[in-house]
């Protein structure tokens, strides 16, 4: 009885065993799997009306990887991979709301995009004549998020907008650039309304405004040379220092000797305010107050006159 009982158990649990193994081999982790495959010659994807036989021996060679959905035996068990695959999680190859088949189809457009641009510069390099002509605003991706994703797909061509023919993307911009928004978004959506963005397109905007007035490459952070500790300076030469308080208020900024054009910005009124020269005979630390009635956080622009 007991040796019966006990081949049994021995049964159980190499059925047990065949069933994980079963499951690890064929239910998807989650994960995706990045595969290289063995080198393929460049030559078979290329060909070139009148182009002679190779006169040596070589030649261009490609490797392309595949992508594929991990199964569990692929994660837990590395060895059994293929040489040289790779385990990355789902959100490094679908975005939010994207399937896989969706990404799939997305990187076989572009491969055949990308496969029509190498031949078009094989073609120039090999001294043929290559005329590209535009076509529209190529789509490349889409938020999900968005009005636009009802109606546009990635990979789409926008040949007109606004009742304008759109052959570049420069020209998209300018043909959207001056419409209104067709009305604010449903509620239920969860998306903000067009308010909410307001405050963020205008602090680009203020951002690049002084980016451009600037020698931004010469200048690195230094909060230590201001008492809020927010500044970008190329001492000597050009001071940018954030007051971020809301309150406003007096704060200090060190200087190297010499004369200063002062220039305020509002962040809140995005008024922007000339002042006096200030000019130090040695480098200290200089009081400043934000020459504002209404409080709140003030950025202070300092160039050496």
């Amino acid at each position: 009885m007991l040796a019966r009982t006990w081949h049994w158990l021995v049964l159980a649990g190499v059925a047990l065993v065949a069933t994980i193994v079963f499951l690890a081999a064929t239910v998807p982790s989650g994960d995706y799997m990045f595969v290289p495959n063995s080198a393929h010659p460049v030559a078979e994807k290329v060909a070139v009306p009148g182009e002679g036989k190779p006169d040596a021996a070589g030649g261009i060679y490609y490797v392309d990887v595949r992508l594929k959905k991990a199964r569990w035996l692929d994660r837990l068990v590395p060895f059994l991979r293929p040489d040289g695959a790779s385990i990355v999680p789902a959100h490094a190859v679908t975005a939010p709301g994207q399937s896989f088949e969706d990404r799939i189809a997305n990187a076989r457009v572009e491969m055949s995009r990308s496969e029509e641009i190498a031949a078009a510069v094989a073609l120039q390099a090999a001294g043929k004549d290559v005329v590209a002509a535009p076509r529209g605003a190529l789509v490349e991706s889409i938020a999900i998020d968005v009005p636009a994703a009802d109606a546009l797909r990635n990979g789409d061509v926008i040949v007109a907008a606004g009742g304008q023919a759109v052959r570049t993307p420069d020209a998209l911009r300018r043909a959207v650039g001056g419409v209104e928004p067709g009305g604010p978004p449903d509620p239920e959506s969860g998306v903000p309304p067009f308010e909410f963005y307001e405050p963020a397109r205008y602090a680009m905007g203020d951002t690049r405004r002084y980016a451009e007035h600037m020698q931004l490459l010469e200048m690195t952070p230094r909060g230590d040379l201001s008492s809020t500790g927010f500044a970008l300076a190329n001492p000597g030469a050009e001071y940018l220092v954030l007051q971020p308080n809301d309150a406003g208020g007096p704060f200090t900024v060190t200087l190297e000797a010499g004369a200063y054009a002062a220039e305020w910005h509002s962040i809140s009124t995005r008024a922007t305010q000339p002042t006096e020269t200030v000019t130090i005979g040695a480098a200290e630390s200089i009081p400043f107050v934000s020459p504002f009635s209404d409080p709140g956080p003030v950025v202070l622009y300092l160039k050496r006159a």
